[in-house]
């Protein structure tokens, strides 16, 4: 069974810090290679110069010791000259400061040369110094026996030990100093050229192993960069097409460093910032749509308003006929007894006209029903309308917050979210305005219902009160007054029925005023929706 193994990460998808580091590493590893290889090469040097300044100490005692052996030997010249010139005391010319000086010139020989240690010498100059110590004890060995020979008065043995033994063990040892001379010589050169061959060989290899780590961080330096360049480019791109617009971008986001995840969270930002804008495009689709419906009902409103409008004015016309008729029968009612069949016509066209205003007052009554019931829709599109404009506003609050996470590149974005906000927030106050008109509708219809359902309880008491006098008109004669009595009541209820009906008529206005505000709103609303949505129309998604 085969197992998923995780996909192991490329440089490029490690963190820029780590990359910055990395090239850091590799710089730093550099630096302490070149340092490395500077100190070596300084200790190198150092111990060469070490050697070197040993060498020309030893040089320098060389030739110190030399002098010495020349300071002897211009001693011993002197003492052979004064034992002859100053009559022959060789005592005197063998002693004293002259001796003193001999010997001081052996001394420092001994010291300087002799005594060398032969670990300072190399091969040549070892060999050297064996010469001079196998020849420098016939060569003091012969000083003595001249200066015994010279103080015993033998002259001429002396300056043959002189000019014999001692000339013999003089130049062997003049000659191995001058060899021990020339291989310290050598030595010291040979020092010298190690130490400026061992200077330049390491200065060479510091300034190369700088160039390699120059060049490996540098080259490193360059790949990482190129890397992080063409990423923030590609990101750059395309907030520039969002500061367009253009909502359809998307950034390859393969890697994952800190690019990469700038790319995922800009492709996740444009993402939803497109999805907000098409529910914005669907709810202004749905604020169009209600704002058309909105606009029909007011229209059936307005149309059954006009209705009721004429309807209570020819109940008005009704009630004033009836109001004429029963003043007429009130002013005639002392003619009683003489016109009965006149009251009973009359009373009869009563009946008949109250009647009619019983009918008109019903279809009124069904008028301002409808109409309080368009109010009612009315009132259920405009609070769909809030919900829609609290919607938009709640949706233009994300936008915002959106655009704010987006930073420079959201500001565009943001303005007009802020005026998508501004156009909900219109739109609520809108609708509020259109509830409390559909409101003082309703309260004016229910106002106006009332009303006619009295008209109608009135009409129906004159309906009643002419039927009456139609079934007693053969006792008219006898009841005159109290039918004129009741002849005076049904002339007030017949002013009260005009009150009324004027009433109504007024109320009737009213609402046709209140909905031709709601048209206003309402078409204040269908151009916030098309603002809206010409602003919606500038991003592509």
């Amino acid at each position: 069974m085969s197992t998923s193994r995780p996909r192991r990460l490329r440089f490029d998808d490690r963190s820029v810090r780590t990359r910055v580091f990395t090239i850091a590493a590799v710089l730093m590893l550099g630096l302490v290679v070149v340092a490395t290889t500077s100190l070596q090469g300084a200790a190198r040097v150092a111990a060469l110069r070490d050697r070197a300044d040993d060498a020309v100490a030893v040089q320098a005692r060389v030739e110190a010791g030399r002098y010495g052996m020349l300071w002897a030997a211009d001693y011993l010249a002197i003492m052979a000259w004064s034992s002859r010139v100053d009559g022959g005391d060789v005592a005197a010319a063998t002693g004293g400061d002259t001796m003193a000086g001999y010997t001081q010139g052996i001394s420092e020989f001994r010291d300087n040369v002799v005594d060398l240690d032969p670990a300072t010498l190399d091969a040549d100059g070892r060999d050297a110094l064996a010469a001079i110590d196998a020849a420098w004890q016939g060569y003091v060995d012969a000083d003595q026996k001249i200066f015994a020979a010279w103080r015993d008065g033998r002259l001429d043995e002396g300056d043959a030990t002189w000019q014999g033994e001692r000339w013999d063990a003089y130049f062997v040892v003049a000659g191995a100093l001058d060899d021990l001379r020339a291989a310290v010589q050598a030595q010291v050169d040979d020092l010298d050229a190690q130490v400026l061959a061992t200077e330049t060989r390491s200065r060479w290899l510091t300034i190369a192993t700088a160039l390699v780590a120059l060049v490996a961080g540098g080259t490193l330096a360059w790949f990482v960069s190129g890397g992080i360049i063409r990423r923030l480019h590609a990101v750059r791109g395309a907030l520039q097409r969002l500061a367009e617009g253009d909502l359809t971008v998307r950034v390859p986001a393969d890697s994952q460093d800190e690019a990469g995840q700038m790319a995922r969270a800009l492709n996740e930002a444009a993402e939803r910032v497109a999805a907000l804008v098409r529910d914005i495009t669907t709810t202004t689709a749905a604020l169009t749509s209600a704002s058309e419906e909105l606009t029909q009902v007011s229209t059936a409103v307005a149309a059954a308003s006009d209705r009721a409008s004429r309807q209570a004015g020819e109940v008005t016309t009704a009630a004033a006929g009836v109001s004429t008729n029963v003043l007429t029968v009130a002013s005639g009612s002392h003619e009683m007894e003489t016109s009965i069949r006149e009251i009973s016509r009359n009373a009869t066209q009563a009946a008949q006209v109250a009647a009619t205003a019983v009918d008109a007052a019903g279809r009124t009554d069904t008028t301002v029903v409808s109409l309080a019931e368009s109010s009612e829709e009315i009132g259920n599109v405009v609070r769909l309308i809030t919900a829609i404009a609290d919607q938009t506003n709640l949706l233009a609050l994300n936008a915002t917050i959106e655009a704010a996470r987006a930073g420079e590149a959201g500001r565009g974005f943001s303005v007009v979210a802020g005026e998508v906000k501004e156009l909900a927030q219109q739109t609520s106050r809108a609708t509020d305005e259109i509830s409390r008109r559909i409101e003082a509708i309703q309260s004016d219809s229910r106002g106006a219902a009332d009303a006619i359902r009295e008209i109608a309880q009135i009409v129906g008491s004159i309906n009643d009160y002419q039927m009456t006098i139609a079934s007693a008109v053969e006792e008219q004669t006898a009841t005159t007054n109290e039918s004129g009595r009741n002849i005076t009541e049904a002339a007030a209820g017949s002013e009260a029925i005009a009150a009324h009906v004027a009433d109504v008529a007024d109320a009737t206005q009213e609402v046709a005023g209140g909905i031709a505000q709601a048209r206003e709103r309402i078409d204040g609303l269908a151009t916030l929706a098309q603002a809206l949505s010409a602003q919606v129309a500038r991003f592509r998604c």
